[in-house]
């Protein structure tokens, strides 16, 4: 198995699907989303705008092959702190995400919480 490229929060890049929900993809340095060995898979964090200044962070998919390499952080990560950046409140029910900001209580993540 090749070895992941290293990993940095570079952008946090989305697209519009139909639903109504967007797909945020963390991309690092070689400037294309995460995947692995060119094979379609992708860690991606499924958000929905809720209002002009209201997100909610939905679903986070990270592929077996990117499981266990702190992928999923980086995109809680970059999604909160593109809510900080774009002053955005941030309602949360991704329970992967959920579960992030238990172990990482982060003052200017929480910040950005609904209530």
């Amino acid at each position: 198995m090749r070895k992941l490229p290293e990993i940095q929060a570079v952008t946090f890049s989305h697209q519009v699907h139909g639903s109504g929900s967007s797909v945020a993809y963390l991309q690092y340095r070689r400037g294309t989303s995460v995947n692995h060995r060119g094979d379609g898979e992708k860690a991606f964090l499924q958000y929905r705008t809720l209002s002009s200044n209201i997100i909610e962070l939905e679903h986070t998919v990270v592929p077996e092959t990117f499981q266990g390499k702190g992928i999923g952080k980086l995109l809680a990560e970059a999604a909160l702190e593109y809510a900080i950046d774009k002053k955005l409140t941030v309602k949360i029910t991704c329970r992967f995400v959920q579960k992030y900001m238990e172990k990482n209580p982060k003052p200017e993540f929480k910040n950005v919480l609904a209530c």
